[in-house]
């Protein structure tokens, strides 16, 4: 599942600066500042996921990212 190979700090710093980025660049929404965002070099599946995450439509997310499985029960919080 190509959501696992997500670096989560690098994503929460990307979502973290979104709203700024959007208002830096004069962007009434989010989204419209993300399809902006350039892709680079070491962080570039965290904005993909970014970018797809404010431009696309919930069953295109959940395809491209989660192969298509509606029923993550389990994948991020695993029981001991």
């Amino acid at each position: 599942m190509k959501i696992m190979d997500l670096d989560e700090n690098k994503l929460t710093q990307i979502l973290l600066m979104a709203p700024i980025l959007a208002n830096n660049e004069n962007h009434q929404l989010i989204k419209t500042a993300m399809k902006e965002y350039r892709i680079t070099p070491g962080n570039s599946l965290e904005i993909e996921f970014a970018k797809d995450l404010f431009g696309l439509t919930t069953d295109e997310i959940i395809i491209k990212w989660y192969d298509g499985n509606f029923d993550i029960t389990g994948l991020f919080f695993k029981s001991n």
